[in-house]
């Protein structure tokens, strides 16, 4: 189930909120700590369909209150009397307000910067203040500290457990923890209107990870090191797998220490992960098993168990390929004796270079980094471009994998007269949103391969390289124009 949360300042606002939760939420939370004046709990909550949970947190919970604590006290007892579903109490505040009538207690166990280390401990404490549900709630900014807080709910006890992870990975709690059972798991109504920073959306559960197809049939599969695009991709990806009837889903995650995450992933039962070629990471922790493209570029898009064994492959050189000779042909050209300038130091960058290797063309690497750029040079055995003689190079080939690069006229920037008509322009950088390079170089009359078409031809690769499966373009083309702006 989805608890929504719903977080209004205004009395005259609170009652709209709670409608519009009630109409995708199976529970409500109705947070009274950003609310300007006292409410009416029960005026506020008559005619409503869904169960009710109150809370009024403190800052030091994670909440907005900036009364008194007696204020905040008397403020729970008339909410209450009101004869709401649940309340939520911490500790303290439970040995002070008794039990009244059937409202439930929901006695939650906050930490805000690390998990919390005695969960039975805790638990304990919380049965003895008369709880009906406990609940965790911690900081989740890496895949590890998600994994004990998942634990910490799914694990039997005598009162159901449910929990709520703070960061970039509360998301990937909340995934699992439907998988695996727990009571229910909480949202935002909408962005900005989250109850603890990092907040995942009705939204974004229903709409971009498919929450109420996920069950305990169901197998995930990870995306790392992906943020800007990683919504579209987690849409596309889980459409796709919904279509075709495919028991995958997306599991979003963020990496801490890598040799940990293995026998994590093992114990869940993923299979892979997705991982974005721009990062850094070091494989030898992980892989039993590289292919040639990820142990000559260090760079890999996709580890996979098979046969007991974690693979890592890189699928992205492949796909570079495939869409600028495709681009070239259109042209009447061919990708041999044409001079590529390959823009980045990054492992995306190696990768590409990697496959402008396998054909007869003229590689060259540059960066504002001249000295990662020559060392990457000596690596892969290509030409590097000091970045200010970058004006007096002829290039047929314009490829950009840095996404830290900014166009301008500084030292560090590449100026957008760089780009003339006769080029070819692919930027991989921010796939597959456009990008400052791909419309400046538009502009100039270059020739630019979409990056939408850089986009969807790599998902595509993805998806069949998961599923055997072919990817359907207008579930693309859906979730580019729904969610970029």
């Amino acid at each position: 189930m989805i608890c929504i949360s719903v977080t209004p300042e205004s009395r005259n606002l609170a009652k709209v909120d709670l409608l519009n939760a009630s109409r995708y939420a199976d529970m409500i939370e109705l947070c009274l700590d950003r609310l300007i004046k006292a409410p009416d709990v029960g005026e506020l909550t008559h005619g409503l369909d869904k169960p009710v949970i109150v809370s009024c947190r403190t800052p030091e919970d994670g909440g907005k209150f900036g009364g008194s604590e007696e204020e905040r006290i008397a403020l729970l007892r008339q909410a209450i009397i009101s004869g709401p579903d649940y309340v939520e109490l911490d500790l303290e505040t439970a040995t002070k307000i008794p039990r009244f009538g059937e409202t439930k207690r929901v006695i939650s166990l906050t930490s805000l910067d690390q998990p919390i280390g005695d969960v039975n401990g805790m638990f304990d404490a919380a049965w003895k203040a008369k709880a009906d549900v406990v609940k965790f709630t911690w900081a989740t900014p890496h895949f590890e500290d998600a994994w004990p807080l998942l634990k910490a709910v799914v694990d039997k006890r005598e009162l159901p457990v449910v929990g709520m992870g703070i960061g970039k990975s509360g998301i990937t709690f909340s995934l699992l923890g439907r998988k695996y059972g727990s009571p229910w798991l909480y949202a935002a109504l909408e962005k900005g209107m989250e109850a603890f920073d990092g907040q995942a959306s009705a939204f974004d559960l229903t709409e971009l990870y498919d929450f109420k197809s996920i069950t305990a049939k169901t197998r995930f599969i990870g995306l790392v090191g992906y943020d800007r695009t990683q919504p579209l991709m987690a849409r596309v990806l889980n459409r796709g797998f919904e279509r075709t009837g495919s028991s995958f889903r997306c599991l979003p995650f963020q990496v801490g220490q890598l040799d940990k995450i293995r026998k994590r992933l093992e114990t869940l039962k993923v299979p892979g992960m997705f991982v974005n070629p721009t990062i850094h990471l070091d494989l030898h922790q992980f892989t039993d098993h590289e292919e040639d493209a990820v142990r000559e570029s260090k760079a890999c898009d996709l580890l996979f168990r098979k046969k007991e064994q974690w693979q890592g492959f890189n699928l992205l050189w492949r796909v570079m390929l495939k869409t600028i000779e495709g681009s070239l042909d259109e042209q009447g050209k061919t990708l041999g004796k044409q001079n590529v300038l390959v823009f980045g130091t990054n492992p995306l960058a190696r990768s590409l270079i990697y496959g402008l290797n396998r054909r007869d063309c003229v590689v060259s690497v540059t960066s504002p980094d001249d000295i990662a750029a020559k060392q990457v040079a000596q690596v892969m055995k290509v030409r590097q471009i000091p970045f200010m003689n970058l004006y007096d190079t002829y290039t047929d080939v314009a490829v950009i994998a840095d996404e830290s690069l900014r166009a301008g006229h500084g030292k560090s920037e590449l100026n957008p007269a760089f780009f003339r008509a006769e080029m070819t322009i692919a930027d991989f950088s921010q796939l597959p949103l456009e990008t400052e390079f791909t419309r400046e170089a538009s502009a100039r009359g270059a020739q630019v391969i979409p990056p939408e078409e850089l986009g969807f031809v790599y998902l595509s690769a993805m998806f069949k390289a998961v599923t055997g499966e072919t990817l359907n373009r207008e579930d693309f083309d859906e979730a580019v124009n729904k969610l970029v702006v």
